[in-house]
């Protein structure tokens, strides 16, 4: 793994000139001024994409906003997952052009069936979901659900606009509950990994009371961008009474996120002495 910052991390330092950037791009970095967004509460439409028969993903794109993206389905192989990269590429263009959303996404029904993002056959009817949430559910039912960032087509999440001079909503914000955050005793902990680079280590106390995330300093601002998703899904599992060591293993258990990463199903736990110990790891 890299030591070095995700390539989109605004605090890294520069490469040398002329140096290949420091992994691949796999079509996982978060949505830009370049492209639509990649997350909504609104209400979308998406279509399957099939590839050689074989259903790989949908494509969906918000009817209010411009939000769109590619859903990979679990059990694509590795060849597969190519096509996400190429379906943002199409969306990215479409972008440019300033094609609404939706209809990004209906102007490639019928189109001939792509050797690596496939196709939407010309029969595929169009389907509609409330949110984004929703989707994830339809696409990757029994996976956990990404919450995606706090603002969304221009609102926070208790729906107060992002741009303030078209109005306020409560000006405070109330964190979920969720484990204690200090240890007194071993730690366990799991490594986050964001596009090859740790980020970050999601932990629990062995005692089971105790859990947290802990960004890694060489990661910059990525570290801190993760920390929100892995906040959210402990707290989610303290609500529902599962004690830290279970939520450790819930994490483990996580979809990869664009933003957040991932620790994977084979990663196995760590232990230390003391959440101090697991501090230490983090500055390094």
């Amino acid at each position: 793994m890299s030591d070095l910052p995700p390539p989109w991390d605004p605090g890294a330092p520069p490469p040398p000139p002329g140096s290949p950037p420091p992994f691949p791009d796999t079509g996982l970095l978060p949505a830009s001024a370049s492209s639509y967004a990649h997350w909504t509460r609104e209400p979308l439409i998406y279509y399957w994409v099939r590839l050689r028969g074989r259903l790989i993903g949908c494509l969906w794109g918000s009817v209010r906003h411009q939000a769109a993206g590619f859903l990979l389905v679990p059990d694509v192989s590795e060849q597969e997952m190519f096509a996400a990269d190429f379906w943002e590429d199409r969306l990215a263009e479409a972008y440019a052009a300033d094609v609404p959303a939706a209809e990004a996404v209906r102007r490639w029904k019928g189109a001939p069936e792509d050797p690596v993002g496939g196709g939407i056959p010309a029969g595929e009817a169009e389907q509609q979901a409330p949110d984004l949430r929703a989707l994830h559910q339809v696409v990757a039912p029994g996976y956990p659900v990404p919450e995606g960032p706090s603002v969304q087509d221009g609102r926070f999440e208790d729906g107060t606009p992002a741009d303030r001079s078209q109005g306020f909503g409560p000006l405070f914000s109330a964190l979920p509950p969720t484990y204690p955050d200090q240890a007194a005793g071993p730690v366990r902990y799991l490594p986050v990994v964001l596009q090859g680079t740790v980020v970050g280590y999601v932990w629990a106390s062995a005692d089971g009371r105790a859990a947290g995330y802990l960004g890694r300093e060489r990661a910059g601002t990525a570290g801190e961008v993760a920390a929100g998703l892995w906040r959210m899904r402990l707290s989610d599992a303290y609500q529902d009474g599962a004690s830290s060591l279970e939520a450790l293993r819930r994490c483990a258990l996580a979809p990869e996120d664009r933003l957040s990463g991932a620790v994977g199903r084979d990663v196995p736990e760590q232990e230390l002495p003391g959440l101090d110990a697991l501090r230490e790891l983090a500055r390094q």
